[in-house]
């Protein structure tokens, strides 16, 4: 599996069982890809399946999440574009506990390798653990 792979992105996107798909609208395509090659990964290997809660956002939806403590920056690479946010089911039921998500970050990890993807996880950041974040790295 390689990024240099030509994808239909939208025909995997209408294919995929990715819950909430429609908010990587305006999202960089490399990391719609990832979502859905984790998320079949996931569906048929693990407990877990993953549901995009957000992907682009406004400035003014960024200054919200600053104002409110649910963000740290107003340069997040959301309003760009380049970032995603998940929740996690467990068992079909949504689970918040870090140790979820870092399980499923490795898969995603490793799935963005495979594809030669950069990503980064936000549950690596030393000041502010952000375990549903995901980013391109460019």
């Amino acid at each position: 599996m390689s990024m240099d792979k030509e994808y239909n992105i939208d025909e995997l996107l209408i294919k995929s069982t990715l819950l909430q798909k429609d908010r990587l609208k305006n999202v960089d395509k490399r990391l719609i890809l990832l979502c859905i090659k984790v998320n079949e990964y996931l569906n048929s290997n693990t407990v877990y399946k993953i549901k995009i809660t957000e992907g682009m956002r406004t400035k003014e939806q960024q200054e919200y999440l600053v104002k409110t403590g649910k963000s740290k920056t107003l340069n997040s690479k959301h309003l760009i574009g380049k970032a995603f946010d998940i929740c996690i089911l467990k068992n079909n039921q949504i689970t918040w506990n870090f140790d979820d998500y870092k399980a499923v970050s490795i898969h995603f990890k490793r799935i963005a390798k495979e594809l030669n993807i950069s990503i980064f996880w936000g549950g690596d950041w030393k000041s502010f653990m952000d375990g549903p974040h995901y980013q391109i790295e460019e």
